[in-house]
């Protein structure tokens, strides 16, 4: 992948987001800027909790530097036990590579990815019920409209477990799995102590950027 990384770290201003701060990314070079996914986190007691990955709106698209990030498919057999993990964005695996990155140089090691985000709920649940209201929707169409948010939260949710167990393929014991949502709590509880060895070149790579090249914006 040719060229640099970049990460800011800021408060987030909307209360619907359920969390205090936003990581984010990005791969730039002389000519081009790519905006990676935003990841949403709170961190307590020495945990870092992150509440979602997602891409924002209007983000600065490059199709070179798009096609570079698709390198983190290489030595990953999809037809083999992993096969389920062969759709995970790539862009993604790359966003959340570098948060973990990030937390890792400033001594963190133990991550909780959130299940249930209830303002966010809540805020959404609100927002059909009004426009239910006010384009006269009959109830079985607002029946249809909670079932497609419920079925989006949990599309939402599960990207970001299934983002994480394509990481731990790729770097092995680094990564390693306390516990599933609903085995001891509700969160996907997991622990990182390093990052510094993958099978995949492009996360290797990744590792050498982020320790030398990276400029953080404050």
């Amino acid at each position: 992948m040719s060229g640099n990384i970049v990460t800011e770290v800021l408060k987030t201003g909307k209360l619907s987001w359920e969390s205090p701060y936003s990581f984010y990314s990005a791969v730039f070079n002389e000519s081009d800027t790519h905006d990676l996914p935003t990841v949403r986190f709170g961190i307590e007691d020495d945990i870092v909790y992150v509440y979602s990955v997602h891409q924002e709106k209007n983000s600065r698209k490059s199709k070179k530097i798009n096609r570079s990030l698709y390198k983190v498919n290489e030595n990953f057999d999809s037809l083999g036990e992993a096969n389920s993990l062969k759709d995970v964005t790539p862009s993604f695996l790359v966003a959340l590579t570098l948060f973990i990155l990030h937390f890792q140089q400033l001594g963190y090691k133990n991550f909780k990815i959130v299940q249930y985000l209830p303002e966010r709920w809540i805020d959404k649940k609100i927002m059909i019920h009004k426009k239910a209201l006010k384009s006269g929707q009959k109830t079985a169409t607002y029946k249809e409209n909670m079932n497609k948010l419920v079925y989006i939260q949990e599309n939402l949710v599960q990207k970001i477990c299934t983002t994480l167990l394509r990481l731990q393929y790729h770097y092995g014991d680094n990564i390693t799995i306390k516990s599933f949502p609903f085995e001891t709590d509700s969160y996907l509880t997991f622990s990182c102590e390093t990052l510094s060895y993958s099978n995949n070149e492009l996360f290797q790579e990744l590792s050498v950027l982020h320790r030398s090249d990276e400029k953080k914006l404050h």
